[in-house]
């Protein structure tokens, strides 16, 4: 029926018109004559088809941003106004099929652009209550994710075009670490590589903020802290992810011409990556290295001093991290042996896999002890422990 239109009566869309009867006694009373029909015809007919039960499929929509040619999808566009020559089969490699991806359109609705809008512009904005909001929408929106590739490529330019804010680059990082945490968002790989240069930059930048008195070590820390949860929740999906981030960051320790700053970033980069990255990377080095911070924490140059103090504390938590690391382990060791009433030759083998686990415990306990003295405390030892025996405690 027309909206707004009266119904016409008499008519309607069957092939066979209607046939009226007069209904005897009734005056002018007609009714549709009702067809008589023979039950054998209706017996003798065949069957018709049984409906089909209820049942559920699934299919690709989309593969990295890419409809799939299947019958469910709806088909792909195809000009015909051009005509083309028919060329031979080509071969496909990874980098092609990267480029046709990335050169895919996305279409957002109006609500998903209002909504970009505002998230970036409350996170590069000077409200904190309007950031914090941004901040929780994204942790507690189920409907963002066709945001997230703009998302990525907004945090890598403006951290690019902000190296002197420290604001900015504080909530950019908090940003990151928001898409991580939602349990509603799934970052892909690609989308993590756009990330990782941000998340470096500032984590073992040259120069953050202003001025050098500027509190940038916060930023270095807390940078620090986000890429150990990125590699600790993406190191089986891209089992090369963390091995490249130590890679990184063990060249721009070694690398004597990198600045103070620099040398911040990957030592707390290094020490949130575990206790077995400590011990292989910076245990060995730590020595030589303190040394050349000793002279520069002399230095006249109030900004070196200050940058070379914050080196040796970097390093001195570092070494209290391990080792606190290391007395857990061992102390876990004593509590089992004496609950489980271990005998000595399974005490042994175990005390034999810890020590593969931790080698040179003691060697690195001494060794430590002379740079660091009495600063070297450690607090979490048990008196009792296996650990405290090894250190005379």
């Amino acid at each position: 029926s027309v909206i707004y239109k009266q119904t016409v009566y008499g008519y309607n869309s069957r092939p066979d018109p209607l046939n009226f009867i007069h209904v005897s006694g009734a005056g002018g009373l007609f009714v549709v004559e009702d067809k008589l029909l023979d039950l054998n015809n209706i017996i003798e007919q065949e069957l018709p088809a049984c409906p089909r039960e209820p049942s559920c499929g699934i299919h690709w929509l989309a593969i990295d941003g890419v409809q799939p040619n299947t019958p469910q999808n709806p088909p792909l566009s195809i000009d015909r106004s051009r005509k083309r020559k028919i060329s031979p089969p080509t071969t496909y490699t990874t980098a092609t099929i990267n480029n046709a991806m990335n050169t895919t359109k996305h279409v957002l609705s109006k609500e998903l652009q209002a909504y970009y809008f505002k998230i970036t512009s409350a996170i590069i904005g000077s409200d904190a209550s309007m950031r914090q909001s941004a901040l929780q929408s994204l942790r507690n929106d189920p409907g963002i994710h066709p945001l997230l590739p703009f998302f990525c490529k907004f945090i890598y330019t403006e951290v690019t075009n902000n190296l002197s804010n420290l604001v900015i680059l504080s909530s950019l990082m908090k940003m990151v670490h928001t898409l991580f945490q939602s349990e509603y968002l799934q970052l892909e790989i690609q989308l993590l590589d756009q990330l990782m240069p941000a998340v470096l930059t500032c984590l073992v930048g040259k120069k953050l903020g202003k001025s050098p008195n500027e509190n940038h070590w916060d930023l270095r820390d807390y940078s620090a802290t986000l890429l150990s949860k990125i590699c600790h929740k993406y190191s089986q999906k891209q089992k090369i992810l963390q091995p490249r981030i130590t890679k990184t960051l063990l060249h721009a320790f070694l690398d004597p011409t990198k600045p103070y700053t620099t040398h911040y970033g990957s030592i707390v980069g290094l020490g949130e990556l575990g206790p077995q990255v400590i011990q292989l990377i910076l245990l060995p080095n730590i020595t030589a290295y303190t040394k050349v911070l000793s002279q520069e924490m002399m230095s006249d140059n109030a900004i070196r001093k200050l940058e070379a103090t914050k080196c040796y504390s970097a390093l001195l938590g570092v070494s209290i991290s391990y080792l606190s690391y290391a007395s857990k382990v061992y102390y876990k060791f004593g509590i089992q042996y004496k609950e489980a009433k271990l005998d000595k030759q399974k005490a042994k083998q175990k005390l034999s896999q810890l020590n593969e686990l931790l080698p040179n415990i003691a060697k690195h306990y001494n060794e430590l002890f002379e740079i660091f003295g009495e600063s070297l405390l450690l607090p979490t030892i048990p008196p009792n422990s296996p650990m405290a025996s090894l250190f005379n405690i």
